[in-house]
């Protein structure tokens, strides 16, 4: 199995955001077909775990980055920047541009910036997110850290169900920075030499690993309440106000875990195989999130039928990403502005950050 911690690019990684940004681009089309969409399964399930899911691999890779550069606050802050941060700017630009959401009109620019969550919320706040804790985690420089954010998390949980607007950046930035974390300390034992044993044993014991890990992340996600709906947890306990909050948030939380340990568990499977596939779709998640959203709006007047519009996108954004790739590499004008927008340049070889 290639699990090399200390190159710069680790394929596990790559084939846990190529495996994550597939049910991203799922969800979006079962989100903009079914007017209902927080009753549909399928849905519920992928939200449960997929955007908390890219933290924690945010968060391993900058352990992993740690491990090699010495102390946390030496990871470049820059490049972070110009890759989740300027093309949040740029594409927020672009969506208020030409959406066809009729809230989204041209003078509401800063309204997305300011509320991102109409438009890409989750590049703001992973960069946030990322900073938040490259500061806490540097400063600080005590486990015992994370004990405290998770309860001001909570904290700004139970706020947040009382007025969303008024905490909407901090609450979120906060919320998953735990995630981030979490990934951080996952990092920084995969740099030590213990986990080799974890995984000389993973690997001996992966149909045992993989069949825990599916029921549980089977059982976990689809008992999920997303958004006002109550899932298994809530109706469970039947629990209101702090406490719910705090029963929530924890049960979400081991909702990303066990979907860690089933991505984990399916890529010892079958790393051989169609490991390569995914590491490639995880190698563009970026690309593939900024563009498919612009393509999913002229997609859904075509088909009812979310299976459809999730394969025209897909297929729609992979020709896309590919064509201006392609004309990247004949053109220093053309990859100059593919670096702007994307935040990396095209090589040969792949892309450079």
């Amino acid at each position: 199995m290639k699990y090399d911690t200390h190159s710069q690019r680790n394929e596990f990684i790559d084939f846990a955001k190529g495996l994550a940004i597939a049910l991203v681009v799922f969800g979006h089309a079962i989100q903009f077909v079914e007017s209902d969409f927080s009753s549909n399964i399928l849905f519920t399930s992928i939200y449960s775990f997929h955007m908390p899911l890219f933290f924690v691999l945010t968060g391993i890779g900058l352990g992993l980055s740690t491990g090699r550069k010495g102390s946390v606050l030496n990871v470049d802050l820059k490049r972070k920047f110009f890759t989740l941060y300027a093309p949040f700017l740029l594409w927020s630009l672009l969506l208020v541009s030409f959406t066809k959401n009729e809230s989204l009109t041209h003078d509401r620019y800063f309204d997305v910036l300011l509320n991102p969550f109409l438009g890409y919320w989750f590049l703001d706040i992973l960069f946030f997110s990322f900073l938040f804790a490259k500061l806490a985690l540097g400063i600080f420089r005590r486990k015992w850290i994370c004990f405290i954010i998770i309860a001001f998390a909570v904290g700004l949980d139970y706020i947040a169900h009382k007025n969303l607007e008024a905490v909407f950046r901090t609450y979120f930035i906060i919320y998953y920075a735990v995630y981030i974390f979490s990934g951080y300390w996952v990092g920084i034992w995969l740099n030590s030499r213990t986990h080799n044993l974890w995984v000389a044993t993973a690997t001996k014991n992966k149909y045992t690993l993989f069949f825990a890990a599916t029921v549980m992340l089977f059982f976990l996600s689809i008992n999920w309440g997303y958004g006002d709906s109550s899932g298994f947890i809530e109706k469970f306990f039947l629990v209101n106000g702090y406490t719910d909050v705090l029963v929530r948030y924890g049960y979400r939380f081991f909702v990303v875990c066990s979907a860690f340990l089933f991505i984990l568990a399916l890529y010892i499977l079958i790393w051989d195989r169609v490991c390569e596939l995914f590491a490639a779709l995880g190698r563009l998640s970026l690309e593939i999130y900024l563009v498919h959203l612009l393509i999913m709006q002229y997609s859904v007047d075509y088909s009812d039928s979310y299976y459809i519009v999730f394969g025209v996108v897909a297929t729609a954004t992979f020709f896309v990403i590919m064509a201006m790739r392609m004309l990247a590499l004949k053109s220093i004008a053309i990859n100059n502005a593919y670096r702007l927008f994307f935040g990396r340049s095209v090589t040969p070889e792949g892309i450079k950050k």
